[in-house]
Order: C-alpha cells, then sequence, then structure tokens
C-alpha cells in the first residue's frame, strides 16, 4: 500500500470547542505527524483584511512537532465565497483567498482547500458557471505569487445548480484555464454523486491536489470510518491503486465537537486497520 498513516492529515475543524493548544496536544500524543489546518476561529484569525499571531501559531505547530501541509478556507458561513454573486462580497472574497494563501505559505502548506459556495440555487446554470469559473481565475492568479495551489471541493450533486461531480469539475478545470487551480476530492460529495475513485482519477488525474477521505450517509457529514454506510475498505483500495500521493485528510463532521480526540482515534484506529488488511493481502 502506497498510503500511510502518518502522511495522512488530521484536521482542527471539529475541534472548535476547544484551544489550539489542546488539538496539538491530543494529535502529537496519538502519532500524528501532518495537518490540515481549518482557518477559522477560535484557533485562526484571518479575514478579508489581514491575518493575527501567525507566527506564534506557526511555533506552536512546529513546537508539537507537527507540520501543515493543507489549508481550508471558511465557507460553511459563507461571508466569504469564490462564487459571490455580489460585487462586494466578491471583491472582499477575492482578498480573504489571498490573505489564506499568505497563512498557508507561512506556515509551509501547499493546498488550499475552498468550498464551492455564492451561487444561489435558483440561479440559471449557465450564467452562475461562468461567473463561478472568471471569480476562480481571479483568486489563482492573486495567490500565484504564494506558490500554494487552490483546491476546489466537490459537494454533493444538489448543492448547486451546476453538478460538481467529475465530469463538471473537468470543465470548470477546462474553463479556469489556471495552473495554479486543482481539486480537492471529498468523498462524501463523490459518494452522494453515485462515482468512484477510478472515474475522478480518469477525468482529473493529476489535477487532484488533495483528498478528503471520511465515511459518511446520506447526507454532508463526514464520519468515523466504519460509522457509516460508504465501502471505505474499497475505497482506500482504490485511492491507493490509483497511486495518488498528496495530502488525505481525514475530517470529521461537527457532531464529534464534544470529544473530537476520542472520536479521531476511533478514525484513526479504523484507517489503520484498512492499510494493515491491504498491505497484507
Amino acid at each position: 500500500m502506497a498510503l500511510k498513516m502518518c502522511e495522512m492529515l488530521m484536521s482542527n475543524e471539529h475541534y472548535a470547542y476547544y484551544p489550539f493548544a489542546y488539538f496539538l496536544e491530543q494529535q502529537a500524543a496519538m502519532g500524528s505527524k501532518c495537518l490540515e489546518l481549518f482557518l477559522a476561529p477560535p484557533h485562526v484569525w484571518v479575514d478579508w483584511r489581514g491575518a493575527e499571531g501567525i507566527a506564534e501559531l506557526r511555533e506552536k505547530i512546529q513546537a508539537a512537532g507537527l507540520r501543515v501541509d493543507a489549508v481550508r478556507a471558511e465557507g460553511v458561513s459563507q461571508r466569504y465565497a469564490p462564487f459571490a454573486a455580489e460585487e462586494e462580497r466578491a471583491r472582499r472574497s477575492l482578498a480573504y483567498y489571498r490573505r489564506c494563501a499568505d497563512v498557508a505559505q507561512a506556515l509551509g502548506a501547499r493546498v488550499m482547500t475552498v468550498t464551492p459556495v455564492g451561487v444561489y440555487r435558483d440561479e440559471a446554470s449557465e450564467p452562475a458557471f461562468a461567473r463561478a469559473a472568471r471569480q476562480l481565475r481571479a483568486i489563482c492568479e492573486a495567490i500565484a505569487p504564494t506558490g500554494v495551489t487552490l483546491a476546489l471541493e466537490n459537494l454533493a450533486p444538489n448543492a448547486l445548480p451546476f453538478l460538481m461531480q467529475a465530469q463538471a469539475m473537468r470543465r470548470m478545470l477546462a474553463e479556469v484555464a489556471h495552473p495554479g487551480l486543482a481539486c480537492a476530492l471529498n468523498t462524501v460529495g463523490m459518494s452522494e454523486a453515485g462515482e468512484t475513485f477510478e472515474q475522478w482519477f480518469e477525468q482529473l488525474g493529476g489535477r487532484i491536489a488533495c483528498v478528503r477521505l471520511s465515511d459518511g450517509r446520506s447526507g454532508p457529514e463526514a464520519l468515523v470510518c466504519g460509522q457509516g454506510i460508504y465501502p471505505m475498505e474499497r475505497y482506500v483500495a482504490q485511492l491507493d491503486s490509483c497511486g495518488f500521493d498528496g495530502p488525505v485528510v481525514l475530517p470529521l463532521g461537527r457532531s464529534y465537537s464534544n470529544d473530537p480526540a476520542a472520536a479521531d482515534r476511533k478514525n484513526r484506529a479504523a484507517f489503520s486497520a484498512l492499510l494493515r488488511e491491504g498491505a497484507a493481502q
């Protein structure tokens, strides 16, 4: 198996009710090495005007023996959105993503994931798609000096008036036509669309910069491996057979926020077991 547990990225997104020091302490204790850093309070303060405390944040991460391989821009609130329809929100969103890329560069992260939000569900598909592509290109051009790759996440098929399945993602990347844009493949969106890793890698190949690997059910939440209905053993084998060597994130949803470290330990243990089984075959 090419996939290795020590190279999988753990996220702080479900640690919102705990201080950042607790997150780092727990990850070090369970043997984590790599992180995906969710750029939102209470752990990170960044908005369209700038970011605060990044040097101190970097020191804390390094002192814990950890590193940041990817960052994730906040998208749930839609305060900032890569596809924003309103001119002022689009302007501030562009500045926000540039600040996030600066944070990624300062922390040594290669990839910045963004959620495809900002399109209203009653919008006509083609004009919304054109605006999304135009604004993604502007973001890519703005963050290009940082060397950080912008990775657009796929969502469930009903999340946008234009589908974010493999073929549509390929079309979006072709429309934007910028080398700094790639895809962050989310297994929840992939599964809800009834697709497979083979289909995504056939359509997008080397344009997949990041994989968000989680179990799930019908709905958007990322679950602990084994607590959902997805064929995780098959998913791990498929991902490995595709030869993917980029960041693999093990995200979890906010329902685990009461005891996020316990959820992470269960998740890591379940994935470790799948990797051992695959290596033994």
